[in-house]
């Protein structure tokens, strides 16, 4: 297994059906990456519902769907890693979703264990129903004008998230997600890994990953 995209969702609505359609839609061989869904802090009726919509969309896809009766996306996420498989880890938000072309691209700017590679970003903003250009967006396209290595400094603003990447496996080794923290619990997981990132890669720009703006999202 090359990858392990880990989804945390709570109470889900519409918007993961799109997140999960966009992986389903991966121009990456569906052998390569599996999908571990970790359903937190509620079950009934959201179990059975994400069940059926992977069994009526997602038939040969690796998936794997987990239910905890705790609470927060740092301890879904932790969930997850104790049991993924994939030699690169890649996280989504529930709300979001990515191009086509995300993962294959990613993988093929990642073949090291000292690298992370990074995509570029949209923002979509559910009110207004526009895309927008987001502020990792232009940190993507000075990145990728300079045309020179990239530091951990020129790219701190992707150490922010979890998200936009992939990364080995073997670079995250037993760090989790701090459960004490409500908002931030990101930045500090990447803060732990960073000892570790030797590269930092860009993927293509039609690499994208698509944040959802909305006014009850957690962040």
């Amino acid at each position: 297994m090359d990858i392990s995209v880990i989804i945390p969702t709570y109470k889900p609505k519409d918007y993961l059906w799109k997140c999960l359609d966009s992986l389903f839609c991966q121009t990456l061989d569906k052998h390569c990456f599996e999908i571990v869904i970790v359903l937190n802090g509620c079950n009934e009726p959201y179990h059975e519902q994400i069940e059926k919509f992977i069994k009526e969309h997602g038939q040969g896809f690796k998936t794997v769907l987990i239910q905890t009766d705790v609470s927060g996306v740092s301890n879904a996420r932790n969930m997850a890693l104790d049991i993924c498989k994939g030699q690169y880890v890649c996280f989504i938000d529930d709300d979001d979703w990515v191009s086509d072309n995300y993962l294959q691209n990613l993988i093929l700017k990642c073949p090291i264990n000292d690298a992370i590679a990074v995509a570029n970003e949209l923002h979509y903003h559910e009110e207004t129903n526009n895309y927008i250009e987001s502020n990792l967006g232009r940190r993507y396209k000075k990145l990728l004008e300079s045309n020179k290595k990239i530091s951990l400094v020129a790219a701190r603003s992707y150490m922010s998230t979890s998200c936009l990447k992939i990364i080995p496996r073997i670079m995250i080794g037993n760090t989790r997600f701090d459960l004490n923290l409500k908002l931030g619990e990101d930045a500090l997981f990447m803060a732990k890994i960073s000892n570790h990132i030797r590269q930092i890669l860009l993927a293509s720009p039609e690499t994208l990953y698509y944040r959802r703006i909305r006014k009850d999202s957690a962040t």
